[in-house]
């Protein structure tokens, strides 16, 4: 079995899909019994949608439709068998003895059998014929004749508009019970084919899973396949190959994880397995670095921990844009050769389509898509991630998943933060926000959740032994809706005096304002305020200074409301007290 034949392609479905319909009457008009698999049909075009001609044997393995002038007896002649073992219905041209499959969009006999099913449509009392989700019709240009399977169904001048098909019973020929059981034995020795396939597929998937490198995107999750041919009657033909086609893209990197993407080696280049670091100019380049650690003193340049979304556009699950977490951004493209690549907004993305390089390869390359031949790739000159339009190869990435992130703190247990991915908060770590800052005081609250979201600066204290925190990639990123003074290196960058960097000593932490212009490290955090003093920190609950009076004309339509419960109120009336959500004032409505 060529897995490769399968992967990147629509794949031929082995077996039949159960009839539709099967106790409506067949044909146009006539009163016919229901299928059965002691008849054989005639399946011809009506006139009225096309050339009129029935469905037969044609010879060296064809499948022909239109003048039987030559053709008699059994070539002419089909059976509709339903597998009591399969629960699904076959079809069996008697004179071929083989059935039709679609082999790439053509009718073709064979010994395997298809997935074809007729579906009866009450409304014209005629028949269409399904393939893997593509209708049998006739290819009438320059190749009369020929039955193709096709989902196209404007290209007239190509192939006829009429798809529908007559289904009468041979008034001269019926199946015997010995022939039932011949085909019956073909579905199962097909079955056997099949599986004997599937199971090499699992054999040869679990060795290129035991490679060691189970952190990089690439194998494929068998389990599934596995269960399926343990026990194989438990399970329809068709169903266990939507299980082979699910496991077919379970090698492909998933939304909602987050990826280092290293490049595997540029041909022209003599540098691989690096990383890709943002710089500060919003270009990515290719360095030789492990994944950075985040906190206290970390990294030397911008950006440092640089993970990616690889999230799906459309319904293909090959066709992708690349997310830049720390940042919310998506790499955009301007298409031409050896262009940089840069960050823009999600409307502006590249959409690439995602090529693994081969059928057990940890490795992908990225082609920008609806241009010819343009890769995502490194340039050969200063190591640059750009576009590359040229005959040499195309560069090969890997996708490392990150799981986790170690965050570094100062020698009293602090850091500040702003990570680009959800954090399970260990129990010994706990992380504080800044919620209010009054007459030189900034309020500090303890976030309450067990997971920190993403991009939410933060202050961590690390309560327990040791400079340093494991913290768990989560698997949900929750909304984050309290009030937070802190900005993001990531998203703002802010010059003295506004910017208020953490000072921590022995009793705890303050917030001193910046004394110099410096770059702060990345995915860090620091407040803005415009006094320029050293703020100090309190745990105490959040004041409010005084009563505030404001008419109901002026009330702030995108402030939230509470009231003095703390309960969220739509619309202040006059003459009561409310707490505005956005100012944290007291405030008495006239």
């Amino acid at each position: 079995m060529n897995i490769n034949d399968y992967e990147k392609n629509s794949i031929n479905h082995i077996f039949l899909l159960c009839i539709v319909n099967v106790d409506e009457r067949c044909g146009s008009g006539g009163e016919i019994d229901e299928l059965d698999n002691s008849k054989a049909y005639t399946i011809s075009r009506n006139a009225l949608s096309g050339k009129a001609g029935s469905i037969h044997n044609g010879g060296t393995g064809a499948v022909r439709v239109g003048s039987t002038r030559g053709v008699t007896g059994d070539d002419l002649l089909w059976a509709i068998h339903y597998s009591e073992v399969e629960k699904s219905y076959f079809l069996y041209n008697l004179g071929a003895g083989k059935f039709v499959q679609n082999v790439d969009n053509v009718a073709t006999f064979s010994d395997a059998p298809a997935d074809v099913t007729p579906i009866f449509m009450d409304n014209i009392r005629m028949w269409a014929i399904d393939c893997g989700g593509s209708l049998l019709g006739l290819e009438t240009e320059d190749n009369y004749g020929k039955v193709i399977f096709t989902d196209d169904y404007t290209k007239a001048n190509v192939r006829n508009e009429g798809l529908a098909y007559n289904i009468s019973i041979s008034p001269s020929r019926t199946i015997s019970k010995e022939e039932n059981d011949a085909i019956e034995a073909k579905i199962q020795a097909g079955r056997a084919e099949v599986f004997a396939g599937y199971q090499e597929f699992i054999d040869a998937a679990k060795e290129h899973a035991a490679d060691g490198l189970s952190n990089y995107a690439g194998a494929y999750d068998v389990s599934q396949l596995e269960y399926a041919l343990a026990h194989p009657y438990k399970f329809s033909l068709l169903e266990v190959d939507k299980i082979y086609r699910d496991a077919l893209l379970s090698r492909l990197p998933k939304s909602g994880k987050y990826y280092v993407l290293r490049n595997a080696q540029r041909p022209s280049t003599n540098f691989k397995n690096n990383m890709l670091s943002l710089t500060g100019q919003d270009n990515f380049k290719s360095r030789s670095l492990s994944t950075p650690r985040v906190g206290n003193g970390t990294s030397d340049y911008p950006e440092s921990l640089n993970l990616f979304n690889v999230e799906s556009s459309g319904a293909d699950p090959y066709s992708v844009k690349l997310r830049c977490a720390a940042t919310g951004t998506y790499i955009v493209s301007n298409f031409n050769n050896n262009a940089k690549v840069y960050l823009g907004e999600k409307s502006k993305a590249t959409v690439f389509t995602l090529q693994p390089v081969g059928e057990f390869d940890r490795t992908f390359a990225f082609a920008i898509e609806g241009k010819d031949d343009m890769w995502l790739t490194i340039s050969g000159g200063d190591h640059t991630l750009v576009n590359y339009g040229t005959a040499e190869p195309a560069e090969h990435f890997y996708l490392e998943e990150i799981k986790t992130l170690t965050v570094s703190f100062d020698r009293y247990g602090y850091t500040d933060v702003m990570l680009p991915c959800p954090v399970e908060i260990p129990a010994d770590v706990e992380v504080l926000i800044p919620v209010e800052e009054y007459e030189g005081k900034v309020y500090i609250e303890k976030h309450p959740g067990n997971v920190l979201p993403a991009n939410v600066p933060a202050i961590m204290r690390k309560t327990g032994a040791g400079k340093s925190a494991v913290l768990t990639i989560a698997d949900e990123n929750p909304a984050f809706t309290n009030d937070n003074l802190l900005v993001g290196t990531n998203v703002r960058r802010a010059d003295p005096p506004a910017r208020h960097e953490l000072s921590a000593n022995a009793e705890g932490f303050t917030f001193a304002p910046s004394s110099s212009r410096t770059a702060l490290a990345p995915n860090s955090a620091y407040l803005l305020s415009e006094n320029n003093i050293e703020l100090v920190t309190t745990f105490e609950k959040r004041p409010y200074a005084h009563i505030v009076e404001i008419p109901v004309s002026e009330i702030d339509a995108d402030a939230k409301w509470y009231d003095l419960q703390g309960r969220r109120v739509m619309r202040p009336q006059p003459g009561n007290l409310y707490i505005n959500g956005s100012t944290k004032s007291l405030m008495l409505i006239r």
